[in-house]
C-alpha cells in the first residue's frame, strides 16, 4: 500500500524547501494603498515527479487580518519535474483596512497527480508520497513607515588574525516587518555578500557579527521580499 507523509508548517524563513519543493519568495510585504498591491510567488519542483498545488487564503484570527480582501491567481498550479511554476497574491485596498501592519495566511496543498500505469505492472508497495500542507503567515501595511533601523552598540574591530568585523544591535521601529539581510557596498555601489538575519519584526531588536569584506566601503541593509536596499547605509570606519 502506498504510504503518505503529511508535511504541516508554519513558518517565517527566506525559502523553504522541502523534499524537491522550494517556495519564494517567502513573504508579501507590499503596501497595500490605493490601488493595492500584488506579489508572484514561485514554486519549484525538483522531485521527478509532476506536481499539483492548490493555492487557498485563511485569515491569521487577529486584528489586522486582510484575509478577505486577498485574491490569488491561478488557485491550482501544474508543476512538472525540474521547473518552476507561478501565481500571483493580490491585495486590495479598502476604507476597511487600518492603517499599520497587516496579515493573513497563504495556504498550499499538494494535490495527487494520477499517474499512467503500463498494463501488467504492478504497485509499488514501497513507494512513499510526501503531501505538502504548508500555511504560511504573509504580512503587508498601509501608510506611510519609517525607513531607517536603531542602531546601538555597535563596533568596528579586529579579530587575533586580522579579520575586519562589525558587530552591533539592530532594532526595527519602522512600523512593518522585514525579511532583512546585511550587505556592503564597494567603490562602485554594488551590493554583495549578502549575509541573511531573518525576519525582523516590528518592534524586535537582532545582534548581528559579520565579517568585513576588503573591498567594501558601506554597510547596508536588503529587503529581501522587495528586492532593494532598505534604511540607511553606514561608512565603514
Amino acid at each position: 500500500m502506498l504510504k503518505k507523509y503529511l508535511i504541516s508548517i508554519v513558518v517565517l524563513m527566506v525559502s523553504i524547501n522541502l523534499y524537491g519543493f522550494t517556495f519564494s519568495p517567502l513573504n508579501f510585504d507590499k503596501r497595500v494603498d490605493g490601488d493595492g498591491a500584488f506579489q508572484e510567488f514561485f514554486i519549484r519542483n525538483d522531485s521527478k515527479k509532476t506536481m499539483k498545488y492548490q493555492i487557498g487564503v485563511l485569515s491569521n484570527n487577529k486584528k489586522n487580518d486582510i484575509s478577505q480582501h486577498i485574491k490569488i491567481y491561478p488557485k491550482v498550479i501544474t508543476v512538472e519535474p525540474f521547473t518552476n511554476g507561478s501565481f500571483k497574491v493580490f491585495a486590495e485596498d479598502n476604507v476597511e483596512i487600518p492603517k499599520g501592519e497587516l496579515g493573513f495566511m497563504l495556504e498550499i496543498k499538494s494535490l495527487k497527480v494520477p499517474e499512467l500505469q503500463n498494463v501488467g505492472e504492478k504497485e509499488n508497495n514501497s513507494s512513499v508520497e510526501f503531501k505538502i500542507n504548508l500555511n504560511l503567515e504573509m504580512f503587508a501595511y498601509k501608510g506611510e513607515v519609517g525607513n531607517e533601523f536603531i542602531i546601538t552598540d555597535d563596533e568596528f574591530y579586529k579579530t587575533k588574525e586580522g579579520e575586519k568585523r562589525w558587530k552591533a544591535t539592530i532594532k526595527n521601529e519602522n512600523g512593518r516587518g522585514y525579511e532583512l539581510a546585511v550587505g556592503f557596498l564597494d567603490r562602485m555601489e554594488y551590493i554583495y555578500d549578502l549575509e541573511n538575519i531573518s525576519r525582523l519584526f516590528n518592534g524586535n531588536a537582532t545582534k548581528v557579527d559579520i565579517k568585513i569584506p576588503k573591498e567594501a566601503k558601506y554597510i547596508i541593509f536588503w529587503d529581501h521580499n522587495n528586492m532593494t536596499t532598505v534604511g540607511q547605509k553606514i561608512k565603514i570606519r
